[in-house]
């Protein structure tokens, strides 16, 4: 088991609304003591004011909210910088590069094609992808 296990917007979402493999895959990553990491990028797809963001304050409450400094905010342009074709978005590339930052880390996705292509030499060393087959 990995030692994070980093959100991206679609799972955040997924998880409000309850969907088992996102809960599973959270409960997993708690019993094995795991960090749960859920980029500020992310947030702030996530959360659109009021009283509909309930489920996603819930999953804050009880998951980590990294820090974007100067660091990784160059380390996600310079992950986007490195891919070929459309550019990939920046909340994408800040879930990567936070998986990045330690290492160890994976990544519960709605969009595994970008992720993967933005993780680009991390993916499957530094980096585990696993895509939410429930939202394909």
């Amino acid at each position: 088991m990995a030692r994070r296990l980093i959100l991206d917007t679609g799972a955040v979402l997924a998880y409000v609304r309850q969907d088992e493999e996102v809960v599973a895959a959270i409960e997993e990553a708690r019993s094995h003591l795991a960090e749960v990491v859920v980029p500020p990028a992310v947030v702030t797809e996530a959360i659109r004011g009021g009283g509909r963001d309930a489920g996603v304050h819930r999953l804050l409450k009880a998951s980590y909210t990294s820090w974007v400094g100067k660091k990784l905010a160059c380390e996600a342009g310079a992950l986007i910088g490195a891919t070929d074709g459309p550019s990939p978005g920046v909340a994408d590339a800040q879930v990567v590069a936070e998986a990045v930052r330690t290492g160890n880390s994976t990544i519960l996705t709605s969009d595994p094609e970008d992720l993967t292509v933005l993780a680009g030499r991390y993916a499957g060393r530094r980096v585990r992808i696993v895509a939410l087959t429930a939202l394909h």
